[in-house]
């Protein structure tokens, strides 16, 4: 049996390095502050990223 809270967790990590959203800044001491983005811009990148496709999918030619 699995924890769901983990699963989303492990979901939203997945799809944060995927969609290359993570944020990397200097911190104090030369150590890295990752600013993760939240659930309403995971899902907004998706949407935009569906556009690109069904765009690109309708430009295209059909093949012969």
């Amino acid at each position: 049996m699995t924890d769901p809270a983990r699963e989303l967790a492990d979901l939203r990590a997945w799809l944060t390095t995927a969609l290359r959203l993570a944020q990397r800044e200097p911190g104090p001491d030369g150590l890295t502050i990752l600013s993760v983005p939240s659930d309403r811009e995971l899902i907004d990148e998706v949407r935009r990223l569906r556009r690109l496709a069904d765009q690109a999918a309708s430009a295209t030619p059909p093949a012969e």
